[in-house]
């Protein structure tokens, strides 16, 4: 764990990869710096990511990714154009020179919302919307000001979780008040 002064400066980077994903950036007090949605086009994403980083030059960022695999479903095209567009994003971080971890869903998550296991009997895209939401429910409860989407909750909760885990412990009452 980083000491004090080594956190003085610190942003926090999550980022939920794929069409429906999105970034947030936080700074290490909890307060949300920036959330937006996955741009549609790399030359959007690169443009968008720099502009935000622009502004926290001379900040350290620290970043997690959630870390994905293909599902068989998806079927051979769509599982390369997700995973080059997976590629991308990491290749971009390297470029920026922004050091980056790869977490998987069920770690970032543990913190956040419980699987349910009453969701029993209920269909696969029933369960995972019901997920979703419950995954958006809790961001928009940790971050009350913030316009949490479908496609921005992972991202915000992923950047939580790399602020608990690589910053320093801040009183969540506190810190969101």
């Amino acid at each position: 764990m980083p000491s004090d002064s080594q956190l003085q400066h610190n942003l926090f980077l999550g980022i939920d990869p794929g069409i429906s994903g999105g970034f947030a950036l936080l700074r290490e007090d909890g307060e949300l710096v920036s959330l937006w949605p996955m741009a549609d086009t790399q030359r959007q994403i690169y443009r968008e990511l720099q502009a935000q980083l622009e502004a926290a030059r001379g900040l350290n960022v620290h970043c997690a990714i959630e870390r994905v695999n293909a599902f068989p479903a998806q079927g051979v095209k769509g599982v390369f154009t997700f995973a080059e567009g997976y590629g991308f994003l990491q290749g971009l971080l390297t470029a920026l020179l922004i050091p980056h971890e790869l977490v998987l869903p069920t770690v970032w998550q543990k913190g956040f919302v419980a699987r349910s296991h009453a969701q029993r009997g209920r269909s696969k895209n029933e369960a995972k919307k019901r997920h979703k939401n419950a995954l958006k429910s809790t961001a928009e409860r940790l971050f009350p000001k913030a316009d949490v989407t479908l496609l921005t909750a992972d991202a915000l909760l992923i950047a939580e979780w790399c602020r608990r885990v690589r910053g320093k412990p801040v009183d969540e009452k506190t810190s969101r008040e």
